[in-house]
Protein backbone atom coordinates (compact mmCIF):
# COMPACT_ATOMS: atom_id res chain seq x y z
CA UNK A 1 0.00 0.00 0.00
CA UNK A 2 1.58 3.25 -1.20
CA UNK A 3 0.12 5.32 1.63
CA UNK A 4 1.87 3.04 4.13
CA UNK A 5 5.26 4.21 2.84
CA UNK A 6 4.11 7.80 3.10
CA UNK A 7 2.95 7.19 6.69
CA UNK A 8 6.37 5.85 7.67
CA UNK A 9 8.11 8.84 6.06
CA UNK A 10 5.92 11.20 8.11
CA UNK A 11 6.57 9.19 11.28
CA UNK A 12 10.33 9.42 10.58
CA UNK A 13 10.11 13.22 10.25
CA UNK A 14 7.91 13.44 13.37
CA UNK A 15 10.46 11.38 15.34
CA UNK A 16 13.36 13.46 14.03
CA UNK A 17 11.69 16.67 15.21
CA UNK A 18 10.75 15.08 18.56
CA UNK A 19 14.40 14.13 19.08
CA UNK A 20 15.41 17.72 18.33
CA UNK A 21 13.01 18.92 21.06
CA UNK A 22 14.43 16.44 23.55
CA UNK A 23 17.97 17.60 22.72
CA UNK A 24 16.97 21.26 23.16
CA UNK A 25 15.40 20.49 26.54
CA UNK A 26 18.38 18.43 27.68
CA UNK A 27 20.71 21.26 26.68
CA UNK A 28 18.70 23.60 28.92
CA UNK A 29 17.92 21.24 31.82
CA UNK A 30 20.24 18.24 31.66
CA UNK A 31 18.50 14.88 31.66
CA UNK A 32 14.72 15.08 31.47
CA UNK A 33 12.25 12.29 32.29
CA UNK A 34 11.10 10.35 29.22
CA UNK A 35 8.14 8.51 30.70
CA UNK A 36 4.69 10.03 30.67
CA UNK A 37 4.28 9.98 34.43
CA UNK A 38 7.83 11.21 35.06
CA UNK A 39 7.38 14.07 32.59
CA UNK A 40 4.05 15.02 34.15
CA UNK A 41 5.58 15.47 37.61
CA UNK A 42 8.83 17.03 36.39
CA UNK A 43 7.18 19.54 34.06
CA UNK A 44 4.76 20.69 36.76
CA UNK A 45 7.71 21.44 39.06
CA UNK A 46 9.62 23.25 36.28
CA UNK A 47 6.61 24.88 34.61
CA UNK A 48 7.72 28.50 35.08
CA UNK A 49 11.22 27.84 33.76
CA UNK A 50 9.76 25.94 30.78
CA UNK A 51 7.79 29.08 29.95
CA UNK A 52 10.85 31.36 30.16
CA UNK A 53 12.36 30.53 26.76
CA UNK A 54 9.82 32.45 24.68
CA UNK A 55 12.50 34.17 22.58
CA UNK A 56 14.07 30.88 21.44
CA UNK A 57 11.05 28.58 21.44
CA UNK A 58 7.57 28.17 22.88
CA UNK A 59 6.83 25.17 25.01
CA UNK A 60 3.57 24.19 26.64
CA UNK A 61 3.77 21.11 28.87
CA UNK A 62 0.52 19.17 29.20
CA UNK A 63 -0.19 15.92 30.98
CA UNK A 64 2.19 13.28 29.62
CA UNK A 65 3.59 15.46 26.86
CA UNK A 66 4.17 18.87 25.40
CA UNK A 67 3.62 21.23 22.52
CA UNK A 68 6.74 22.88 21.13
CA UNK A 69 7.34 25.46 18.44
CA UNK A 70 10.23 27.52 17.16
CA UNK A 71 11.08 29.25 13.89
CA UNK A 72 11.66 25.89 12.18
CA UNK A 73 8.80 23.61 13.25
CA UNK A 74 5.81 22.81 15.49
CA UNK A 75 5.15 19.50 17.26
CA UNK A 76 2.92 18.02 19.95
CA UNK A 77 3.68 14.64 21.49
CA UNK A 78 3.24 12.51 24.59
CA UNK A 79 5.91 10.50 26.32
CA UNK A 80 4.89 6.87 26.70
CA UNK A 81 5.37 4.33 29.42
CA UNK A 82 8.81 3.26 30.61
CA UNK A 83 10.73 5.82 28.56
CA UNK A 84 9.17 5.03 25.20
CA UNK A 85 9.53 8.27 23.28
CA UNK A 86 8.63 7.37 19.71
CA UNK A 87 4.86 7.13 20.06
CA UNK A 88 2.38 8.78 17.73
CA UNK A 89 -1.31 8.93 16.88
CA UNK A 90 -3.24 9.98 13.78
CA UNK A 91 -4.42 13.32 15.12
CA UNK A 92 -0.97 14.47 16.22
CA UNK A 93 0.56 13.38 12.91
CA UNK A 94 -2.14 15.26 11.00
CA UNK A 95 -1.68 18.49 12.97
CA UNK A 96 2.10 18.11 12.54
CA UNK A 97 1.57 17.85 8.77
CA UNK A 98 -0.68 20.92 8.69
CA UNK A 99 1.37 23.17 10.98
CA UNK A 100 4.64 22.36 9.21
CA UNK A 101 3.28 22.36 5.64
CA UNK A 102 4.51 18.82 5.07
CA UNK A 103 3.79 17.70 1.52
CA UNK A 104 1.52 14.66 1.61
CA UNK A 105 -1.32 12.93 -0.17
CA UNK A 106 -3.14 12.43 3.14
CA UNK A 107 -6.29 14.53 3.33
CA UNK A 108 -7.28 14.04 6.98
CA UNK A 109 -6.42 12.44 10.30
CA UNK A 110 -9.14 9.86 9.57
CA UNK A 111 -7.22 8.75 6.49
CA UNK A 112 -4.02 8.47 8.53
CA UNK A 113 -5.91 6.49 11.18
CA UNK A 114 -7.06 3.97 8.54
CA UNK A 115 -3.47 3.37 7.44
CA UNK A 116 -2.31 3.10 11.06
CA UNK A 117 -4.98 0.44 11.70
CA UNK A 118 -4.03 -1.36 8.47
CA UNK A 119 -0.36 -1.42 9.52
CA UNK A 120 -1.34 -2.54 13.03
CA UNK A 121 -3.29 -5.50 11.59
CA UNK A 122 -0.21 -6.38 9.52
CA UNK A 123 1.82 -6.45 12.75
CA UNK A 124 4.05 -3.51 11.78
CA UNK A 125 2.66 -1.14 14.44
CA UNK A 126 1.46 -1.73 17.98
CA UNK A 127 -0.85 0.24 20.27
CA UNK A 128 0.76 0.39 23.67
CA UNK A 129 -2.27 0.57 25.96
CA UNK A 130 -2.57 4.32 25.67
CA UNK A 131 -3.15 6.52 22.66
CA UNK A 132 0.37 6.05 21.32
CA UNK A 133 1.20 3.68 18.50
CA UNK A 134 4.77 2.48 18.01
CA UNK A 135 6.70 0.89 15.17
CA UNK A 136 7.55 -2.69 16.12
Amino acid sequence: MEKSNELYAIIDLFNKRRQEVIEILEKQFGTIPKSGLGWSFWSSIHYNKLQSFKDDFKLFPHGYGLTFSNDEFWIDFDFGENGKIKGFDAKRLWVFIEKNNVETDFLSSDEIEKIIKFETKKGKLVLNGDINYYIK
